[in-house]
């Protein structure tokens, strides 16, 4: 392995996904952030309010390891993460990778940890977004998805 590889390897990169809704937005929260610690991940969600439990229009932003990044994608996909509307647990179908793996090289601070943010409206959520340095390209595809 040559030294570019091995520094590839240490380097952060950023993931954006958005997801359409939620149906427990408690359980399925605590399962992403389990998930984050489990593969070294820092991340945020941005989510607005539904009816009861529900959370919609989600948008989770992570950083770490590109592994991981790529672990956690899998995961979402192919675990269950949430419950359907009968209460029956069910995976990820709604889900959109906006931006995958995209390494940081702006100075931006790497996400450490993990929280979770409300928003009450687009305008709400496109400055929580600028506040964490994404590109403006990447803001607009998030805040105009369904």
């Amino acid at each position: 392995m040559s030294n570019d590889e091995g520094d590839e390897a240490d380097v952060v990169h950023e993931a954006v996904l958005t997801i359409d809704h939620m149906n427990d937005r408690a359980g399925y929260t605590r399962l992403i952030a389990k998930w984050t610690q489990q593969l070294g991940l820092g991340g945020r969600m941005f989510y607005a309010v539904g009816g009861g439990r529900q959370a919609r229009q989600v948008v989770l932003v992570l950083h770490g390891l590109k592994d991981g990044l790529k672990a956690f994608v899998q995961r979402l996909r192919t675990e269950n993460v949430d419950v359907n509307r009968a209460g029956k647990a069910c995976k990820e179908r709604q889900s959109t990778v906006v931006q995958q793996g995209a390494a940081l090289t702006e100075p931006r601070s790497v996400l450490l940890g993990w929280e979770t943010c409300e928003y009450s409206d687009d305008n709400a959520l496109r400055r929580e977004l600028n506040t964490l340095g994404l590109s403006q390209p990447v803001i607009c595809i998030v805040s105009t998805a369904p």
